[in-house]
């Protein structure tokens, strides 16, 4: 393992899988630690495993630079050439380890979330959205091209906000695309417009998922399976609601040192049950038995989901 950083104490680190030069898995794994009760080293790796012999494919430091990480790291195509990109919310590398681009000219800092899909379907490739915490500018959320970094749109606030949640999904039918929301309203990612204009109406920007077999996704909110409706807005705990997780023995299914993992697995809601959280014996699984029209590709068949997902705070990982 590398010891550039030894010194300052053990890394913690997250891992995914990517298909970094479009031919053989490779093994990534962000590595982190703070440098006393300052700043934070970071260093990406990539290792490659023949069958016989785990090799170190390239190291990547962040050094002195501004590239801003979070509590994601994202493997996907972001050019659509075939081979893998490694994605941050500040900065994305090549697959070979080089900085692809930063985000920092365009003032973004580290935040909690952010998401890279297809989120405008007329607009080639992939676009990014995310949130931001403390930022100096009162930036509170952007939008860009995953690609190549040009920022798309900015939503700034007067002081500085710890925007700590931010969610990408198509829960309006009524515009192309998908919508993108924090603590600022739903807006349309594609045109920059409210959806609902009152800002107070949008659910609460947490997980989502797809479960009673429509194309518009579901939200997941502690514990809670909800459906926005864009003919009658209403904000979380006032939604409809498709399930309550603990009903079925489950805990917390948002946050806290609970797994939870959700997908269309098809459409699965897991999480540990409370009368054996301390033990970690027992598993809740929840699937919908609503038919998908029109069929959709499952979640543990989605590259991205494959080979990465979001790790919450001082999580090791999650695949």
């Amino acid at each position: 393992m590398p010891t550039d950083y030894r010194p300052d104490g053990p890394m913690y680190a997250r891992f995914g899988v990517g298909h970094l030069d479009g031919v053989a898995p490779s093994l990534v794994a962000f590595m982190k630690n703070r440098i006393g009760d300052g700043d934070f080293n970071l260093m990406f790796t990539a290792w490659r495993f023949d069958g016989a012999a785990l090799t170190n494919q390239w190291k990547w430091k962040r050094g002195n630079g501004t590239m801003a990480d979070g509590h994601n790291t994202r493997i996907v195509d972001l050019d659509g050439d075939g081979k893998d990109e490694i994605a941050e919310i500040g900065f994305a590398l090549n697959g070979d380890g080089t900085l692809r681009y930063s985000l920092a000219d365009e003032g973004v800092v580290h935040g909690d979330r952010f998401h890279i899909a297809d989120l405008d379907p007329s607009r080639p490739g992939l676009e990014g959205y995310g949130v931001q915490q403390d930022n100096p500018s009162g930036l509170r959320e952007y939008y860009y091209g995953a690609k190549d970094g040009t920022m798309l749109w900015q939503h700034a606030g007067d002081g500085v906000a710890d925007v700590g949640r931010g969610m990408a999904a198509d829960i309006d039918p009524r515009f192309p695309g998908m919508e993108v929301w924090s603590f600022s309203g739903l807006y349309n990612a594609r045109s920059n417009r409210l959806t609902e204009p009152d800002t107070s109406l949008a659910p609460w920007p947490q997980l989502g998922l797809w479960w009673d077999g429509d194309l518009t996704r579901e939200l997941l909110n502690d514990g809670k399976l909800e459906k926005w409706d864009p003919a009658e807005p209403k904000p979380s705990n006032s939604l409809p609601r498709l399930l309550s997780t603990w009903n079925y023995g489950a805990v917390n299914a948002s946050q806290g040192q609970n797994p939870t993992f959700v997908g269309d697995m098809r459409r699965v809601s897991s999480g540990v049950s409370g009368r054996e959280r301390s033990r970690g014996r027992r598993c809740g699984c929840r699937a919908s038995r609503a038919p998908s029209f029109p069929p959709r590709r499952t979640r543990v068949a989605e590259p991205c989901v494959r080979r990465c997902g979001p790790a919450p705070r001082g999580a090791r990982g999650r695949w």
